[in-house]
């Protein structure tokens, strides 16, 4: 974590499928915008059985 500039965050997923088990990094970038801030989150190591455009909706 870098405060006001970033948040990096590990997720395990549990289940008894196995298309969707595994860990996956999300990282978060915190950008000064006019009015507010713009957030950025990129997801590394996304599961196989995850469609990226069902991640994407998420």
């Amino acid at each position: 974590m870098v405060p006001d500039e970033q948040v990096v965050q590990l997720v395990e997923f549990e289940t008894d499928n196995s298309s969707i088990t595994g860990e996956m990094t999300i990282t978060i970038d915190l950008v000064d915008a006019d009015g507010g801030t713009r957030i950025s989150a990129v997801h590394d190591g996304l599961p196989e059985g995850v469609p990226p455009d069902q991640n994407e909706l998420g």
